[in-house]
């Protein structure tokens, strides 16, 4: 295949992006000592915010909040909901390491560029309208500098005006999550001829839940899918590295959820009548997802992945998340068997190597499902059989 080089493309990008960047207010050039803070005090005074009726019409300051250090997991875990009242700094690090990695069974994938050594990068979940005090620290034995941009952050380039870092660096911001869902962050790196795509397409994105003010009902089960492609051009036996020509055209080698193919993706275990909430993102880098869980219907669709309102869809099949976009959907599973989460673009599927199993366990509801095939009929097959996908006989997770 052709290789292209992209530094000439990377300057153009750079321009228009020191451009944009341009107009907006940097407070400091070097960040300093995070301020301390104490616990919140009665009768402290509120900032009031008029243009914005919701999801926050007022704001405690921040010297009055307590600071707590945010909790990590990797997809398709999430963090446990928060539930508390009172408004908080959650404290937050991402160390950028750039590395390598088996995202298929037979290919180690050279040019894995990565949030905390995994990509999709670590979940993580705060309340809205508390602060998050957030620090990228960029490994010394990274070559590439790099930044990042939370779809949450209002203004600042969704933080990457003020985190650029070379290796051995580290810069700290603090900004208030002012509206609840599930927000992408990835690097948006565009100088030194870098593109911000390709960082992307090597793993460097991820999503934050932010919990609104009421919290969401409980559930037996909450699991975040990520969907995402890679670009791969060959680089020996087992062996490759990002393929720009690819990129650049929109043909993906592949397409996964969290990460990794099908074969390497565990399946995830839950009981009949269990209620379960899949945070589904669409990390990108191109794209429009249709998501679909084979075997379920989303009885409650947060769309495009706000939860400032209940949900307002109910009783759907598929649902289209775009390109740095995502969903919140809820399924209730009346049966046991194996249901598989994918893209009903199922090319992606059988030849790109998308899919998650969630096997159901617990006992056969016959006035919801009966199978009337008598004994000695055709042979029923349990296994959906698609390339890529885990067989549900693969020990679960849960």
């Amino acid at each position: 295949m052709k290789r292209t080089s992209y530094l000439g493309m990377g300057v153009v990008l750079a321009a228009i992006t020191g451009a944009a960047l341009s107009s907006v207010s940097h407070s400091r050039g070097d960040i300093g000592s995070p301020r301390t803070s104490g616990v919140a005090t009665p009768g402290a005074a509120i900032l009031s915010m008029p243009s914005m009726d919701r999801p926050l019409s007022h704001l405690v300051p921040k010297s009055s909040l307590e600071v707590v250090k945010g909790i990590k997991t990797i997809a398709p875990e999430v963090p446990p909901p928060v539930t508390r009242e009172q408004n908080k700094i959650v404290e937050y690090e991402l160390t950028v390491r750039e590395t390598a990695g088996k995202i298929a069974p037979n290919l180690n994938y050279l040019s894995l560029w990565t949030f905390d050594g995994v990509a999709p990068g670590p979940v993580m979940r705060v309340k809205v309208g508390d602060v998050i005090r957030f620090t990228l620290r960029s490994d010394t034995k990274n070559v590439t500098s790099h930044n990042i941009d939370f779809h949450f952050i209002a203004g600042a380039c969704g933080g990457c005006a003020d985190t650029g870092i070379k290796p051995g660096q580290s810069k700290t911001i603090e900004v208030r999550a002012l509206y609840p869902g599930l927000f992408m962050y990835h690097c948006a790196y565009n100088q030194e001829g870098n593109m911000a795509a390709v960082h992307i397409a090597n793993g460097m994105y991820g999503f934050l839940i932010v919990d609104p003010k009421e919290p969401l009902p409980a559930v037996e089960h909450e699991f975040l899918l990520v969907e995402s492609e890679f670009y791969v051009d060959n680089a020996g036996p087992g062996r490759g590295i990002c393929s720009l020509d690819g990129l650049m055209n929109e043909n993906p080698t592949y397409i996964f959820f969290n990460g990794k193919s099908a074969e390497l993706n565990p399946p995830l275990t839950i009981h009949v009548n269990d209620r379960v909430r899949l945070y589904m993102g669409r990390g990108g880098v191109n794209g429009f997802a249709a998501f679909h869980v084979i075997g379920a219907i989303f009885d409650n669709v947060y769309p495009d992945g706000g939860t400032s309102d209940a949900p307002r869809e109910h009783g759907i099949q598929t649902v289209t998340v775009p390109a740095g976009g995502a969903t919140i959907v809820e399924f209730v599973a009346p049966i046991p068997g194996k249901l598989t989460a994918v893209d009903h673009n199922l090319s992606r599927v059988f030849f790109k190597g998308l899919g998650q199993v969630i096997n159901v366990v617990g006992t056969p509801n016959h006035e919801i499902y009966e199978s009337l095939t008598p004994a000695g009929g055709m042979p029923l097959n349990e296994e959906i059989r698609m390339p890529g996908i885990a067989s549900s006989a693969t020990p679960a997770k849960s």
